[in-house]
């Protein structure tokens, strides 16, 4: 049993940087890293969870030509849900869902999932 106490543990690995600007031409926003580097550093045996799952994100565009102040718009929208359903998922089996990964984009998708399931709580830490 990890950290968090007698509920169930899932992290949610969403490695995500579709809503940022590049970070130089030509390149990736590195935040799509965060997950790994988080297990790396040892955070998923320290809280042992009881399940990891991973919801893969549409690889980076820096979408330069867009019509709306907003990077990679559907792509975005379609990642949300894929993240809502996971994160559904889990709190539907009474777990704990911690939700790790790259740009704040990924709060769209939790917030779904939470609207979906009822009255819960987000925390958001960056």
């Amino acid at each position: 049993m990890g950290l968090i106490g007698a509920r169930r543990l899932t992290i949610i690995e969403a490695p995500f940087n579709l809503g940022l600007m590049p970070p130089a031409p030509g390149q990736e926003p590195g935040t799509r890293f965060a997950p790994e580097a988080l297990r790396k550093s040892g955070l998923h045996g320290l809280l042992e969870p009881d399940e990891v799952r991973r919801v893969e994100a549409p690889t980076y565009e820096p979408d330069e030509d867009r019509t709306v102040n907003v990077r990679n718009i559907r792509a975005i929208a379609g990642y949300s849900r894929n993240l809502a359903d996971e994160v559904e998922r889990a709190i539907r089996s009474q777990s704990f869902a911690l939700v790790l990964g790259g740009d704040c984009c990924i709060l769209l998708g939790s917030a779904l999932a939470l609207r979906r399931c009822g009255t819960f709580g987000l925390l958001f830490v960056d």
